[in-house]
């Protein structure tokens, strides 16, 4: 009995172990798509703002040359 007992803690502990693990893998995957996700805000705001400093920079050569 307590051979059995010894090896359903064991058992157990293992299996505990196991759940903290693939819950360490969840939160380093979390933290990898929040990365993913502020590059891609980073990129389509640095592309928006680089469009609007291109329609200022024609708008103000389109007033000099008139």
């Amino acid at each position: 009995d307590e051979i059995i007992f010894e090896h359903d803690t064991l058992q157990q502990t293992i299996i505990e172990l196991k759940d903290k693990r693939n819950d360490h893998y969840r939160l380093i995957e979390q933290v990898n798509e929040w990365e993913r996700d502020s590059i891609m805000k980073i990129q389509r705001t640095a592309t928006d703002i680089r469009e609007d400093i291109e329609k200022l920079i024609a708008l103000q050569n389109g007033n000099i040359c008139i």
